[in-house]
């Protein structure tokens, strides 16, 4: 019984030595040691231990729905018609300016012209009197 036993620890001890390595079996992607599970003896009974697993990683969170802002949530309901009516009446402001120059400058060539006539009939007159 005893050389049966001692048959036992030493196969155990060649499976809980790690391995020798050479060049061509040692690689860091699919390393053979530590063993997939581990056999501890005790008297009479064989106990199993799980290899170690990594931990999970972390499920995230669903996201939070953001809290509602009032001016967010006025600018997104009436943010398009408060535009429009803004682009309008800029639109309009422009228009009526480019028309008020533009009179403004028909007003200022007729002066213009006026003054042009008046000045050759003078001019005119004093020709005519020498």
């Amino acid at each position: 019984m005893n050389t049966s036993r001692l048959q036992l620890t030493t196969r155990l001890a060649r499976l809980a030595a790690p391995p020798r390595r050479s060049a061509l079996s040692h690689s860091r992607l699919t390393p053979s040691w530590p063993p997939i599970a581990t056999t501890t003896l005790t008297s009479r009974r064989c106990i199993s231990e799980p290899a170690y697993q990594p931990p999970q990683p972390q499920q995230p969170h669903p996201p939070t729905p953001p809290k509602s802002n009032p001016h967010r949530e006025f600018y997104y309901t009436f943010g398009s018609p408060v535009l429009k009516v803004f682009l309008g009446a800029l639109f309009t402001y422009e228009l009526l300016l480019f028309a008020w120059l533009k009179l403004e400058n028909i007003e200022l060539a007729r002066d213009l012209k006026g003054q042009v006539a008046a000045l050759e009939a003078q001019l005119a007159e004093l020709t005519q009197r020498k």
